[in-house]
Order: C-alpha cells, then sequence, then structure tokens
C-alpha cells in the first residue's frame, strides 16, 4: 500500500497504536488490513466522494472520512471486479503469486535493472530485477512464469536453481545448490 498512497496510515488497537500511530488528516481513506492493492481497487477507492463507502459481497472493505466512523457512511458503491483478500492464514501462500507480480509491477517500474553477469542462466531475464549491490554468480533463473526480484545486498550463491515468481528481499541469502520453486518471497536479511 505504501507505494500505491501518497501517505499510509494505521487504525489499531489501542494496545498498537504507540508502535503504529494513526495520521489522520480532514479527509483518509480507509482500506480492510485483509484487501491487498490491485490496480482496479486503487483506482475504485481514488475516486471516492467524502462520507462515501465502497463495498465488496455485502462488505465495507474502504470509505473515505475524516474520522475511523464506518457507522457514519452516507453513501456506498458495490465494488464488482474481483477482490483479493487475506481471510485465512493459508491465503499468505495461495495469493502470493498475484501480489509477487503486483509488487514486481510497482517496484521496478520506469527502472533498469542492475548489472547481471553473464556467469548466470536467465530464461526470461526481461522478468528477472536486481537491486545495486545485489551479488549472483552460477546460477539458474527461470523467470519464464513469474517474476523474479532480487534485493540489495541480497545474495543467491553459486549452483541455485531459482523458478518465479519469487522476491529475495534485502540482504537476505539463497545458499549454494538450493532449489526454489514460486511463489516464494523471502524476507529481509532472511
Amino acid at each position: 500500500w505504501e507505494r500505491v498512497a501518497n501517505q499510509v496510515s494505521w487504525q489499531t488497537q489501542d494496545y498498537l497504536a504507540t508502535k503504529y500511530p494513526a495520521k489522520n488528516e480532514a479527509e483518509n481513506i480507509f482500506v480492510a488490513a485483509s484487501v491487498l492493492p490491485q490496480p482496479d481497487f486503487v483506482q475504485a477507492i481514488s475516486q471516492l466522494k467524502f462520507k462515501q463507502g465502497l463495498t465488496y459481497d455485502g462488505s465495507l472493505v474502504a470509505f473515505r472520512y475524516s474520522e475511523y466512523h464506518p457507522e457514519s457512511i452516507a453513501d456506498t458503491i458495490e465494488f464488482k471486479k474481483h477482490l483479493i483478500s487475506i481471510e485465512h492464514t493459508w491465503d499468505l501462500f495461495q495469493k502470493n503469486d498475484i501480489a509477487l507480480r503486483f509488487d514486481f509491477e510497482q517496484i521496478t517500474a520506469g527502472r533498469k535493472t542492475a548489472l547481471i553477469s553473464k556467469t548466470n542462466n536467465l530464461l526470461a531475464p526481461e522478468n528477472v530485477f536486481a537491486e545495486a549491490g545485489a551479488k549472483l554468480e552460477f546460477v539458474t533463473i527461470d523467470a519464464s512464469e513469474g517474476p523474479v526480484y532480487i534485493g540489495a545486498g541480497a545474495e543467491i550463491m553459486p549452483g541455485a536453481l531459482i523458478k518465479g515468481p519469487l522476491a529475495l528481499c534485502e540482504h537476505a541469502t539463497i545458499k549454494m545448490g538450493a532449489k526454489i520453486y514460486g511463489a516464494t518471497t523471502i524476507g529481509p536479511w532472511c
């Protein structure tokens, strides 16, 4: 959400408010935490008028208001396209492919990958993006079925076999000879 919105804030339980403070403006757009950003949905919420909400399958998923008061919504619009949301813990794995593809487009839009050594074997190199400082030599990456993102300072050691979609976040490591299948996300410093 930070990549598609001007400013992001959180409306949390009281015990989390210190770590995740709310930044209320004169007008705010509130979005259900379970909903993943998608171009059609982002466009729909940006067009909401003050005191207007957006519903999906009968549930309120976003609204524009000054403060968090969903009961004060004057009008709602039904979002009719498919909405991707995390409802169960297993959705993190089942919907990771969709999230990886969206994130890859957002992160790499208008940018060029850092130079990737010719010692690597890349299938669909247009779908591979390495940040400056990423280290990889003698690696096979198959990005023909999904993008592969390699974060700054991340390392893929020799002999690794990677099949996208994959996000290897900053300073994370894939060890020698590893076989990683998509859709996989490896977090920062992992």
